[in-house]
């Protein structure tokens, strides 16, 4: 027995669609036997029972066209619950009986042709496609991972690896071993090691990084500071390699395409090329193994004069020589006075310019082992550009034939 209100016409006709207020409809056991079937019709006005009618079947009657799709997808596409779930499912605030309603909302999770899964889409593109509005998945468990897996290949993402501690966030593609990549709860990055000490942090046995962009180089800057390490800079030209710290200008640091170095200029003439002063605390050796100590080492000049010979008569005390030297390098003073002698110890001094005071502030007896001097008059030890130094023999002795003058000077 169905009761249903009905809404007649005027006249008295109306439309009854059997089973619609129940979310089973007609019970199909009514049909499974051969046993014929009526219909009747008893109005609640207290009127007699209408005649019954036979009830026949037709070939679209209990099987509709659509009835082996939904939607134009097979069952096979979609998930199948029990009976209690699918009352539950079925019922809602709006539908409190649990009747069949028709919606268009998206299938909570589609299985489409056997060979691709969507949830919260029809129509998913891929293999396996989530959609949603807001947080669309959530993989929990005691191990905290979700992994990808395949013969001999194992990708593991973790919010917390037993082998990676109490990291945040960690991947490791080895089916064994520990994470490749880790971002532990100080927010710190680590890639080949599980305890970075900086915000990012790479170890490795070999090459551990490699950065490429359109522009070819690497920056790090904050407020106010800026370093730049480049393979190609606009302001270098075509160098192999550069740096420059500030944030505009040109590079400090060069290395051109023929692998000399500039330092403080963009076009290195020579294997190093510096434009300003530099400072060496140490020798510079050079390639016949001599060796440079200071940079007056390198200003130091020596001057040398021989008076007589050693088949030459002895010497008298009118063998003085005037110019035997000329300063063309530039202003130099003088530091020391040596004189050697093949016999006796004659005396001599030295003089400029052709005046007749004496440079050294008393005369230098000289020796065959060589007798030194360092102290010079007051403001004779200065040699200008120009200047002349005059050879005076003191006083001969008349046994020396010759008499070497070797005088030691630094560039100012």
């Amino acid at each position: 027995m169905e009761n249903q209100n009905v809404q007649v016409d005027e006249l008295g006709r109306y439309n009854v669609l059997l089973g619609s207020f129940s979310a089973r409809g007609l019970p199909m056991e009514l049909f499974a036997s051969a046993e014929s079937r009526w219909l009747g019709v008893r109005p609640q006005n207290g009127e007699d029972e209408q005649p019954r009618l036979v009830l026949v079947s037709v070939p679209y009657a209990l099987k509709a066209s659509d009835a082996d799709t939904l939607g134009g997808k097979p069952a096979s596409a979609y998930l199948t619950v029990s009976s209690g779930d699918e009352k539950n499912a079925s019922k809602n605030s709006a539908n409190p009986d649990g009747e069949t309603q028709t919606s268009n909302a998206i299938t909570p999770l589609l299985f489409d042709d056997g060979t691709r899964v969507g949830i919260g889409t029809n129509n998913p593109v891929r293999m396996f496609e989530v959609r949603g509005a807001g947080d669309v998945a959530r993989i929990g468990s005691i191990d905290r991972f979700t992994e990808f897996s395949d013969t001999g290949y194992l990708m593991r993402f973790a919010v917390n690896t037993t082998a990676g501690g109490p990291g945040r966030f960690g991947i490791r593609t080895a089916t064994t071993g520990v994470d490749n990549f880790m971002v532990d709860s100080n927010g710190y990055v680590g890639v080949g090691t599980l305890a970075p000490l900086r915000q990012f942090e790479v170890l490795g046995s070999g090459d551990v990084a490699r950065v490429g962009s359109a522009a070819r180089f690497v920056e790090f800057s904050d407020t106010g500071y800026h370093m730049r390490f480049a393979v190609n800079t606009t302001a270098g030209g075509p160098g192999i390699f550069g740096i420059r710290t500030t944030n505009g200008g040109v590079d400090q640091f060069l290395v051109d395409n023929l692998g000399r170095v500039g330092i403080g200029t963009l076009t290195p003439a020579h294997l190093l090329d510096v434009a300003g002063n530099m400072r060496v605390a140490g020798n510079v050796i050079f390639a016949d193994s001599t060796t440079l100590s200071s940079a007056n080492t390198a200003r130091v000049r020596g001057i040398t004069y021989l008076a007589g010979c050693d088949t030459c008569s002895a010497l008298a005390d009118t063998d003085d020589q005037k110019t035997l030297y000329v300063n063309v390098i530039g202003a130099m003073t003088v530091n020391e006075v040596r004189c050697f002698s093949d016999a006796g110890s004659p005396t001599i001094n030295i003089r400029r310019n052709g005046t007749v005071v004496n440079m050294l502030t008393s005369d230098l007896a000289c020796s065959p082992t060589g007798a030194t001097t360092t102290t010079l008059a007051n403001g004779e030890g200065v040699l200008n550009v120009g200047d002349k130094l005059d050879f005076e023999v003191v006083t001969a002795g008349g046994v020396a034939k010759r008499v070497t003058l070797a005088v030691k000077t630094t560039l100012n």
